[in-house]
């Protein structure tokens, strides 16, 4: 997202990213962002699968390999980059940048999608 205008959006504090798979949807304009823990790390995805219209919220994590896999299909995305990892889904999913300030996590989205 460089060099875009972009703003912050609240997820929730970082305790509530403890354990792999804990997650979070946060609504920004008219996205929806899944913020979720793996592996130690907090990342931060669109909530839709690229393949069909399809949620992410409710797909298995990974954490050896810190991928979600949808539910409907069982294709899966990384989510450090949102590439396809295992089809049937072809085209990536979004990511988005996570930031914590002061224990509370937040994630980086376009003004356009903002909805702030």
């Amino acid at each position: 997202m460089t060099g875009e205008a972009s703003s912050l959006v609240e997820v929730g504090p970082v305790s509530r990213f403890l354990e792999d798979g804990d997650r979070v949807v946060t609504k920004a304009g008219e996205h929806e962002i899944l913020t979720l823990a793996c592996d130690g790390e907090i990342f931060a995805v669109g909530n839709r699968c690229s393949h069909r219209p399809w949620w992410l919220d409710g797909g298995k994590v990974l954490p050896a390999t810190c991928e979600i896999e949808c539910t409907l299909h069982l294709g899966r995305f990384s989510l450090r980059s949102g590439a396809v990892t295992e089809g049937p889904p072809k085209r990536p999913i979004r990511t988005y940048d996570v930031e914590v300030i002061d224990d509370v996590v937040h994630v980086r989205v376009p003004s356009s999608v903002s909805g702030s």
